[in-house]
């Protein structure tokens, strides 16, 4: 499992939402 990835999407999708 990529976390770096899955938390730079995460980060993507909250800094989208906010």
């Amino acid at each position: 499992i990529n976390w770096k990835a899955i938390l730079g999407k995460i980060g993507k999708a909250a800094a989208a939402v906010i």
